[in-house]
C-alpha cells in the first residue's frame, strides 16, 4: 500500500511538471498575444473616431437619437447568425432587443435573372422560379432586429440590418468546387496544405473571384435592395418597428423612386459595419451607378444619387474589418481612352464617398448633413486575407473635409515561434472579439502607452 501510494505521488508530480514545462513551451513559442488595438501608423495625426453608438464629438447629454446599422459579412463559410455577436454586445450596453426580425429575401426585379456557366447543369427552356445557379429572383436575403433603451423621457432606438449572402453566392461556386472539397486531407494533400487549400482558397479567395465576375451585379443589386429599405424604414416615426416591405423591382429601382421624396429627419444616423469581402461589396453597391432604367444604357442614374447623397451626408461611421479594400481594389483598375468613351455600365470611378468628400455633384438635402465621417478599417498583421491601406490610398480615395481614414491594428489570435497565426481565426475573430467590438460600438481614443481604449457608451 505504502508503494503505491508512493507511485501514485510520483505520477502527480511527473504530470505536474509536464504540464508545466508544457506551458512554459507554448508560451516560449507565442510571439504576438491576441488584441492591444493600436493606431497605424504611429504616432498617428488621428487620437480619436467614434463608434456606432457615440459619434466622436458627441456627448452623453445630447438627445436621443434612432441610429441605423448595417452589417454585412465576408468570404468564407458564414451563418445567418453572424451577427449574434452585436446584438449580444448591445444587450450589454443596456439596450433592450425589442423586435427580432424575419429574413426577407432581396428581389431583383420582376424576371428571373438566367446565368449559364461551364459547370452549370440547367435546363435548356426557360423556367422563371428562383433556382440559384441557373436563375435567380431574389439575391442574399436581409433581417431588422430593434434594440432600446431609455434616454431622458424618450428611448435612444437602434435598428441593425443584417445581410447575408453567402448561400446564394456559394451556389456559383459549388459545381465548380465540390469535387476539390471531395478529395480528402490525408493522406494526399497533407494537413497543412489540404487545411489552407481548403479554409484559404476553396472557401476564401474563391468567393472573390466569384463576386469580381458577373455574378457581382447581382450581389450589389441584393445590397441596393436591403439599403434601399433602411433608408425608407429611417423615415419612419420613431417607434416603428417594422420595416416597410422591399421594392420588388430590385434595389437600384427602389434608389431611384425614393430621389428626392427621401428627407432624413434630423435625429437619425446611419452607420456600416462590414467585414473582409463585405467591405468592397457595400462601396461598391453604394457608389453612384449607371443604368438602362433611367433612359439609354448606360446612362447616369441621377434619381439614385440625390438618393445616395443624402445617404452619405447622414451617414457616422464605417468600419471594415479584415480590410480586403486594397485587394479587390485591382479588380476595379479602368481603361481610360481618350478617343472613345467607356463601355455601358461603367462605374465612373466615383465612389460613395465621393458625396461626403465633395467631389460628386450635389442637391441640397432638407436637413442639415452630419459633418464628420469615421472610416475605421481593423487589420490583423497575421491575416492570410486582410490587407493594409497604403497612406497614399487612404488620403486619395477616404479622407477629405469631413472624413477621416484611421487603420487599427488589431492582433485576433497569436502569433506562434514568429512563424504563423491561424489563418481562420486571425481572419474571422474581428467580428467576434469583445476587445474589437468595444472599439466599434463605442469609438476608441489613443491612450498614454499609445494603444487605443474604448470610449465609454455602455
Amino acid at each position: 500500500m505504502v508503494v503505491s501510494c508512493r507511485m501514485g505521488a510520483g505520477m502527480r508530480n511527473a504530470v505536474i511538471w509536464a504540464t508545466i514545462f508544457g506551458a512554459a513551451i507554448l508560451l516560449a513559442g507565442c510571439t504576438a498575444m491576441s488584441g492591444g488595438a493600436r493606431l497605424e501608423p504611429a504616432p498617428h495625426q488621428v487620437q480619436a473616431f467614434g463608434g456606432v453608438l457615440r459619434g466622436v464629438n458627441e456627448t452623453q447629454d445630447e438627445p436621443a437619437r434612432r441610429r441605423f446599422i448595417f452589417n454585412i459579412h465576408g468570404m468564407g463559410p458564414t451563418s445567418a447568425d453572424y451577427n449574434k455577436p452585436l446584438w449580444e454586445h448591445l444587450v450589454r450596453a443596456g439596450y433592450a432587443r425589442d423586435n427580432q426580425g424575419a429574413w426577407t429575401p432581396a428581389p431583383l426585379g420582376e424576371g428571373a435573372y438566367r446565368l449559364r456557366g461551364e459547370g452549370f447543369k440547367c435546363s435548356p427552356t426557360p423556367d422563371a422560379r428562383h433556382d440559384p445557379p441557373c436563375a435567380y429572383r431574389t439575391f442574399g436575403k436581409y433581417r431588422v432586429d430593434v434594440f432600446s433603451r431609455s434616454k431622458g423621457s424618450v428611448r435612444e432606438e437602434v435598428y441593425v440590418y443584417t445581410y447575408f449572402w453567402e448561400a446564394d453566392l456559394w451556389a456559383l461556386q459549388a459545381p465548380y468546387l465540390t469535387g476539390d472539397l471531395q478529395e480528402p486531407i490525408l493522406p494526399r494533400q497533407g494537413i497543412g496544405n489540404g487545411l489552407l487549400k481548403r479554409y484559404v482558397m476553396d472557401h476564401g479567395f474563391s468567393d472573390a473571384v466569384a463576386y469580381l465576375g458577373p455574378g457581382g451585379n447581382l450581389v450589389r443589386e441584393g445590397v441596393r435592395g436591403a439599403v434601399c429599405v433602411m433608408m425608407k424604414h429611417a423615415m419612419k416615426a420613431r417607434g416603428a418597428s417594422e420595416p416597410p416591405p422591399p421594392d420588388p423591382l430590385g434595389g437600384s429601382h427602389c434608389l431611384e423612386v425614393l430621389g428626392d421624396g427621401f428627407e432624413v429627419p434630423i435625429d437619425v444616423e446611419f452607420s456600416f459595419i462590414s467585414h473582409s469581402l463585405g467591405s468592397r461589396m457595400l462601396l461598391d453597391a453604394l457608389a453612384p451607378y449607371t443604368t438602362p432604367t433611367a433612359g439609354a444604357v448606360g446612362a447616369r442614374s441621377v434619381k439614385s444619387d440625390i438618393s445616395l447623397q443624402k445617404l452619405a451626408d447622414r451617414t457616422r461611421t464605417f468600419f471594415m474589418a479584415a480590410n480586403q479594400v486594397p485587394l479587390l481594389g485591382i479588380g476595379r483598375v479602368e481603361l481610360i481612352s481618350t478617343t472613345s468613351p467607356p463601355p455601358p455600365g461603367a462605374s465612373e470611378g466615383r465612389s460613395f464617398l465621393d458625396f461626403k468628400l465633395g467631389k460628386a455633384p450635389r442637391e441640397k438635402a432638407a436637413v442639415s448633413p452630419i459633418l464628420e465621417l469615421d472610416v475605421v478599417a481593423f487589420w490583423d498583421p497575421g491575416d492570410l486575407l486582410g490587407f493594409k491601406v497604403d497612406g497614399g490610398m487612404a488620403q486619395r480615395e477616404f479622407e477629405g473635409p469631413g472624413v477621416t481614414y484611421t487603420t487599427v491594428a488589431h492582433r485576433n489570435t497569436p502569433q506562434w515561434a514568429f512563424l504563423f497565426s491561424w489563418p481562420s481565426a486571425a481572419h474571422d475573430r474581428e467580428m467576434e472579439t469583445a476587445s474589437a467590438y468595444r472599439l466599434i460600438l463605442c469609438g476608441g481614443d489613443v491612450g498614454a502607452s499609445g494603444r487605443l481604449k474604448p470610449r465609454p457608451c455602455f
